[in-house]
């Protein structure tokens, strides 16, 4: 297989996340305050419709006997619930104050990179591997409706989260990243390869999911940034999505 040069690849991927970067570091810090009906219907509701989509394009991916759409399809309907759980226990809404919030929030990006760094492993590629990819979606998807159901119902029962800027907050950050980061330069190489736009797309919604880190792990629910990371990454689940599709 012919190989780009990293530095090629670096500099696109440089150039994809230049938007999502300048706006963050240039707005994220404004101070902002919607009122929480913005957060339980922009983010809640939106991430459970893009979670009904990624669990329908994951059963097609299962059906055309195709790992990488189960893959990417699971990982995304895994995000996507968290999200919509995260947007749902919105304090004041339908529960009170709770710590399932924050622990939805942070989980969601680390989840959905783990899952989707499944398709650089070979016990997880090809045809054979499907029933295994889903048997390992299908196990994180009843602990995350565990953990929310519990955490839902006794809220004192949830860990507090690390503090934005905090060591663990950075470390995670810095984990993500290399994550993320290792996914996109895999799809930048794919683009290069194929020149095709639903591959490149792939590589946008990379980027975003990445950009959101920035915003969930050093800014504050009261920053403009910390809502700009909740758009970055319904943008990319969608993103994403479509780009399997086409």
């Amino acid at each position: 297989m012919l190989r780009r040069p990293l530095g090629q690849i670096f500099a696109l991927l440089a150039a994809c996340a230049a938007l999502p970067a300048v706006l963050l570091l240039a707005f994220g810090e404004i101070e902002v305050m919607p009122p929480m009906w913005v957060h339980f219907y922009g983010v809640g509701v939106s991430a459970l419709v893009a979670t009904a989509a990624a669990v329908v394009l994951t059963s097609v991916g299962a059906r055309e006997r195709d790992a990488r759409t189960v893959i990417v399809g699971g990982g995304f309907a895994l995000m996507a619930a968290l999200l919509a759980i995260h947007g749902l226990v919105t304090p004041g809404m339908l529960v009170g104050p709770n710590g399932l919030i924050a622990l939805t929030g942070a989980a969601t990006l680390p989840v959905g990179g783990i899952v989707l760094s499944f398709a650089a492993l070979p016990r997880f590629t090809g045809p054979l591997a499907i029933r295994r990819i889903l048997a390992v979606e299908a196990a994180i998807g009843v602990v995350v409706v565990a953990v929310s159901t519990v955490g839902a119902a006794v809220p004192r029962l949830v860990p507090e989260m690390p503090d934005p800027k905090s060591p663990a907050a950075i470390a995670t950050f810095v984990l993500g990243i290399a994550v993320y980061g290792a996914l996109a330069v895999r799809a930048m190489h794919t683009f290069l390869l194929t020149r095709r736009f639903a591959d490149f797309t792939v590589v946008v919604g990379i980027v975003l999911l990445a950009a959101a880190l920035y915003g969930a792990l050093f800014l504050y629910f009261t920053e403009l940034g910390w809502w700009m990371g909740h758009v970055f990454e319904l943008a990319g689940i969608v993103v994403v999505g479509a780009s399997l599709v086409l």
